[in-house]
């Protein structure tokens, strides 16, 4: 005997689809939140990496930061910045690159700026908005707050350690949202 073959009724391929797109709609959000997550983690390595390449310098320029400038406006530039200036020290050019920057390192070769205010002075003898705590003065940063609104910054201190908690204040001006 011959069974009648019997295929999806439209309520069960509406319901299938409604099934797919609430999981689409769960897991969309968190796969972006694992991202972004991952990005940050990149970011801060970058910044490990950039603060034992200028370790490094350090000790061959006896004690004293480079004197560069904060960025350039394109790869072209020649003047000295983080990414020219620490070539020799680690040859990885993909340390400056943040990858949640879609258009900084394409442009001028890096994702982070360097704070000029402590160029060419020496380690010990750090400075900024009346800090000599190494821990305290940011050396370099993202450009921009590529990783959301809250803590969307990632630094690089004094100290060559990086974090996304932003340790300096200014008493006011424009810097006068910076926490402690």
């Amino acid at each position: 005997m011959r069974m009648k073959q019997r295929g999806f009724t439209l309520t069960e391929v509406l319901i299938t689809i409604g099934v797919v797109a609430i999981l689409g709609a769960i897991i969309v959000p968190v796969g972006r939140g694992v991202l972004m997550k991952a990005h940050k983690l990149r970011c801060l390595s970058n910044l490990r990496e950039i603060g034992l390449a200028l370790d490094s310098y350090t000790r061959d320029h006896h004690g004293r930061l480079p004197d560069l400038h904060s960025m350039r406006a394109s790869r072209n530039a020649e003047i000295p910045v983080l990414e020219t200036e620490l070539r020799r020290y680690n040859s990885n050019p993909d340390i400056f690159r943040c990858p949640a920057d879609r258009e900084f390192f394409k442009k001028s070769g890096s994702s982070y700026a360097w704070n000029n205010l402590v160029s060419n002075t020496p380690r010990e003898a750090m400075n900024f908005l009346g800090s000599d705590q190494a821990a305290k003065i940011p050396l370099a940063g993202d450009k921009e707050a590529f990783h959301g609104n809250k803590n969307g910054t990632n630094l690089l201190y004094g100290d060559f350690r990086s974090g996304d908690k932003v340790k300096f204040s200014t008493g006011g001006g424009a810097l006068s949202h910076a926490r402690k």
